[in-house]
């Protein structure tokens, strides 16, 4: 259950299109309805700032009347050089505290990702996997960090800046399941479900501030992300007939829908620490089976 005072900030990044913006969306439909969180703060961080701005267009029509919303929107290339991520994340914090705050709880939601090549890993260039790395594990990473470090320092300098902090990894049954021609896929999103148990290990018991960490996996979709799939661009052709026939068979999960069961668990909070939790699982809005986001 949510603490029951002071404003909440949600921090989304890839927030411009597909899953991004179903979030968004879902979480300020949720928020807005909720006594808990009836000021929210929104933060969406990416490279599309118009399609974050259409965003939060399509987010306005199904919040409450009563509700105190607001937004800012920042620019920010994740896929960008680590010390240059690092400077523009620590700003963003900084300013976003220091004109909209404080904040009582946050929400930090790691969404954007990529596929990266989707062929064989005999075939994957070093350049390849260095940028793919970056962006899908190397940015992740230095956000989580910098996000601890400023909303719950552990130095003893300074009191937490916020009571209660939870970090979302958009995660995937690739995570868990090798998937022919998505091995820099899989490995991302594998390295990406240990760092949200890494943070749950470490940050037990060690501010005042609640830290907790979950690993949501949304179903395979149709987004920008996914097309390659439909367009034949794998060097897997189970694959491809795989997506096709999800979308043949209306079996693909609706990022809507996934959105907001994601968002029931995070208000529900009685997740474990650190754990991976898919759509699928204890589910009755969606019926599909089949690997992954």
């Amino acid at each position: 259950m949510a603490d029951q005072q002071g404003k909440t900030l949600v921090v989304v990044t890839g927030a411009s299109r597909g899953l991004g913006k179903a979030i968004v969306v879902e979480i300020a439909k949720a928020l807005s309805n909720s006594p808990a969180h009836k000021k929210t703060h929104f933060l969406l961080i990416g490279r599309d700032t118009d399609g974050m701005e259409q965003t939060w267009q399509e987010a306005q029509d199904g919040i409450a009347e009563d509700a105190q919303l607001t937004v800012a929107i920042h620019r920010c290339d994740l896929a960008g050089p680590l010390e240059d991520v690092g400077r523009a994340f620590d700003a963003i914090l900084s300013s976003e505290w220091a004109v909209s705050g404080p904040f009582h709880q946050v929400y930090f939601i790691h969404n954007s990702a990529n596929t990266g090549p989707l062929d064989s890993i005999r075939d994957i260039s070093p350049a390849e996997i260095r940028t793919n790395l970056l962006f899908n594990i190397g940015s992740p990473f230095l956000l989580t960090s910098r996000l601890l470090r400023f909303v719950a320092p552990n130095d003893g300098a300074a009191p937490p800046r916020a009571k209660r902090l939870r970090i979302v990894n958009i995660s995937s049954l690739a995570a868990k399941v090798a998937i022919p021609a998505f091995g820099l896929y899989c490995m991302g999103k594998a390295a990406r479900d240990m760092l949200m148990l890494q943070v749950a290990a470490e940050e037990k018991g060690t501010t005042e501030c609640d830290v907790k960490t979950l690993s949501y996996a949304p179903g395979p979709m149709r987004t920008a992300m996914t097309e390659p799939m439909f367009e034949g661009k794998c060097a897997s052709e189970s694959m491809i007939q795989s997506f096709r026939d999800m979308e043949k068979n209306n079996t693909l999960v609706d990022p809507y829908v996934s959105s907001r069961k994601m968002v029931r668990l995070l208000l529900e909070d009685k997740y474990e620490a650190g754990a991976h939790i898919d759509v699928f699982d204890e589910d009755t809005e969606t019926n599909s089976q089949t690997p992954s986001n």
